[in-house]
């Protein structure tokens, strides 16, 4: 009986591992491809560069819109807090233990926001899909809860908690490097009008609207200038900060909550076209073609990007090995530990963590409590965020910028090759998850 109990429960583990495993490295060979189509200069690099900005200026925002517009709700603002308060609370921790450790041990400036802040987008989301298809989350659904409306209920939970993380990555990242002048390069072209012959690049707008379209975009920021001028220097520091903070992936969550916590609106996003939802057949749907692109665009870009890295034999651009040690034992070890222990503390001892009933289409109640732990218990942890090379890279100046961008991609190159052993994570949480449920449900 004992031996049999034994083999069952090491069987249940091997399918669970090579089901992590298998979809860990999926996420490799995604970003696998995307060095090969730089290295083989399939994709240049201002390619890659255009598409990147796309990614995080059009289809994430769109992503954001649909998928967590769709799912957050007035009624069910609780089952989110947590995802909230977890976003913020390790992240500042984790700022705090990067800064704590980069002067410790006398690391390089990019190590503290190598540990700050990890990949809590285009990452978790890809895991989440590739997680789903080989079907071991089947262990932490409710009887009659369908994989893909889990999924998608995951996908909205680590969103939340990216519009947390990214926010904090580009309003707190140039501080921990050194930098507290930190501009997204892609905002940083010229505002003057160019004069010349028409060519790829020229407005096919009339020249009366894009004169219009100049001025008052000029007398717009004129007036938000002076107007912060005339504040005293508190407030004017205050509203540069905040400013810092504004971007698209921020806005398009705005729209989400917005859409999604106001009934009408979001019924006629998100409901059937006969039942009212005159917006969801074209508005909601080209939004989600739109955003669905994100997650596997990125995470080939972001292979692209890593492969210049492996271009250069620079020796000024070596990996700093105690750096690298320091960072994957935070990232892919302590936080995983740290976020199932905690997490699963709360889920079991105390009544903090809601109840995340849904309704399926048959109108039967379920509650999702499985996914919501697993999905908590995973986003802390993974490689750190691909951006910190353009960050290290634009907060430091001249031709050491780009030497320490290379540094960071070098870094980051090796995380990311590494990336399949979250596969351990995805096991232990899986199975917290699971006893927490039972835990829950008084099984045991």
């Amino acid at each position: 009986m004992a031996s049999t109990l034994g083999a069952s429960i090491w069987k249940s583990l091997l399918t669970t591992s090579i089901g992590a495993f298998s979809a860990s490295l999926s996420i490799l060979l995604t970003l696998s491809f995307g060095v090969f189509a730089s290295q083989t200069n399939l994709l240049s690099e201002s390619s890659a560069e255009d598409i990147s900005h796309l990614c995080s200026k059009l289809f994430l925002p769109a992503l954001l819109i649909v998928n967590v517009g769709e799912h957050i709700e007035a009624a069910r603002w609780r089952e989110y807090l947590p995802i909230f308060i977890w976003g913020l609370t390790y992240t500042f921790l984790s700022c705090l233990l990067g800064m704590g450790l980069t002067k410790l041990f006398k690391l390089p400036r990019w190590a503290a926001p190598a540990v700050a802040f990890n990949n809590t987008t285009s990452l978790p989301l890809l895991l989440t899909k590739a997680l789903g298809s080989t079907g071991i989350l089947r262990s932490i659904l409710a009887p009659g809860q369908g994989m893909e409306a889990s999924i998608e209920r995951a996908k909205s939970y680590f969103l939340v908690n990216s519009m947390v993380s990214n926010s904090l990555t580009f309003s707190l990242g140039p501080k921990l490097i050194g930098s507290s002048d930190y501009t997204d390069d892609s905002d940083s072209d010229s505002d003057d009008e160019e004069s010349g012959d028409p060519d790829e690049n020229t407005s096919l707008l009339p020249e009366r609207v894009n004169e219009a379209a100049y001025q008052t975009k000029t007398a717009l920021q004129n007036a938000l200038s002076s107007a912060n001028a005339a504040l005293p220097v508190p407030l004017q520091k205050m509203n540069n900060t905040l400013f810092t903070l504004i971007n698209p992936t921020l806005l398009g969550s705005f729209l989400a909550l917005f859409i999604g916590l106001i009934p009408p609106i979001s019924h006629a996003f998100f409901a059937e076209t006969f039942d009212g939802g005159f917006l969801s057949a074209w508005l909601t749907a080209s939004l989600r073609n739109v955003g669905e692109l994100f997650t596997v665009m990125q995470m080939f870009v972001s292979g692209s990007d890593l492969s210049a890295s492996l271009k250069t034999k620079q020796k000024s651009v070596r990996l700093n090995k105690k750096a690298f040690a320091i960072v994957f034992i935070i990232r892919f070890i302590l936080w995983p530990l740290i976020a199932i222990g905690l997490v699963y503390v709360f889920a079991t001892k105390t009544d903090f963590l809601p109840k995340t009933l849904a309704t399926s289409a048959e109108g039967a109640v379920r509650d999702e409590f499985g996914m919501l732990l697993f999905s908590l218990m995973l986003m802390p942890g993974g490689p750190p965020a691909i951006s910190l090379s353009t960050m290290v890279m634009v907060s430091t100046s001249g031709k050491e910028g780009r030497k320490e961008g290379l540094r960071v991609a070098r870094m980051l190159a090796g995380m990311y090759v590494l990336s399949p052993l979250v596969a351990v994570s995805v096991v232990g949480a899986l199975k917290a998850s699971e006893r927490a449920v039972a835990v829950r449900e008084g099984r045991i």
